[in-house]
């Protein structure tokens, strides 16, 4: 998944490198070399935040088209990052041009804000977890779409993640203690003065 490349192997790495070592081909190896590390610590592109954590990189498809070597970058940062220099420094690393094809603010709300603040209520309320935190993930998400919107939701810490996996699953435990807390949320926030 674009935002875990940690979870995976990446293939193109390992075809680069297999490439690279037959054709005695340098460059092939030091993008091999590159690509594998989707925290970006082998170039210097690793940066870290306080409420994103780790940034990563997910080299994940690569083309060869006419002549051509294309490979697509899904970079999720934190907000201390500096996107533009670690781009950059990238594309100096490996000696390839980056074309930005599409980018994306991330999405940060203040853990004391009047909507964070209620939906950690209701989750409190509900769950009985009193010291549990907001957290932030590196998931694409709608909230992103509408102003004065957080994803909330769906998964427990502790919980293993099956995210956009073949028989993705939940517990019914789980369910219906989202429901739950959906339904707290809801009432808690309609009561929020405008």
């Amino acid at each position: 998944h674009g935002s875990t490349p940690q979870a995976g192997v990446n293939a193109a790495a390992k075809a680069f490198a297999f490439l690279g070592a037959y054709y005695k081909n340098d460059f092939l190896v030091k993008l091999a070399n590159v690509i594998s590390d989707p925290n970006g610590q082998t170039w210097g592109g690793d940066d870290n935040s306080a409420d994103f954590g780790g940034s990563t990189y997910n080299y994940g498809i690569v083309k060869y088209n006419n002549g051509k070597l294309s490979v697509s970058l899904d970079y999720r940062y934190g907000e201390t990052a500096p996107f533009e220099e670690r781009v950059l420094k990238l594309a100096k690393t490996v000696d390839m041009e980056i074309e930005n094809k599409s980018s994306r603010a991330y999405l940060l709300f203040d853990k004391k804000s009047p909507l964070v603040s209620t939906l950690m209520k209701s989750y409190k309320r509900q769950t009985l977890r009193l010291f549990d935190k907001p957290m932030a993930i590196g998931g694409g998400t709608y909230a992103k779409e509408a102003p004065n919107c957080v994803a909330f939701g769906a998964s427990f810490k502790g919980r293993e993640g099956d995210i956009h996996s073949p028989n993705e699953y939940i517990y019914i435990k789980d369910l219906v203690l989202q429901i739950a807390i959906y339904a707290d949320a809801i009432a808690s926030l309609g009561k929020l003065k405008k």
